[in-house]
């Protein structure tokens, strides 16, 4: 069965926001893998609203892939997206994930994705 985002890959971006508001609605048991495959997208708002919608529909697997997104993603807001997604998945795990790369060659954005997730974690 071919699941929304597989039917949209080739297509415009259009499609491709579309089919990520139909993995975020609707039930479909691999929304999580296929979200989590859509942060390496190509168009920068389908990482975006991808990274949204792991915040709603995924489980802090996803993690590792949002904190991915937070150190390399192409704007400010997709890295604010990842680290508010991973932030309501598991905050004290995400913030662990960032500070481990602060003194990193990507620190400058672990501080910003830092200052994001710390008021989220537990004390």
């Amino acid at each position: 069965k071919k699941t929304p985002l597989k039917r949209a890959e080739r297509q415009d971006v259009g499609e491709r926001l579309q089919a990520i508001e139909l993995l975020r609605t609707g039930d479909y048991p691999k929304a999580e893998r296929l979200l989590t495959g859509a942060l390496k997208d190509r168009d920068w708002e389908v990482v975006e609203r991808a990274a949204y919608a792991l915040g709603e529909v995924g489980s802090p697997k996803a993690i590792g892939a949002l904190v991915k997104v937070m150190l390399e993603g192409p704007a400010a807001r997709v890295r604010r997206a990842a680290a508010l997604a991973a932030a309501t998945l598991d905050a004290d795990e995400a913030l662990g994930d960032v500070v481990k790369k602060i003194g990193g060659r990507r620190g400058a954005r672990a501080l910003e994705a830092f200052t994001l997730l710390a008021p989220a974690a537990s004390e």
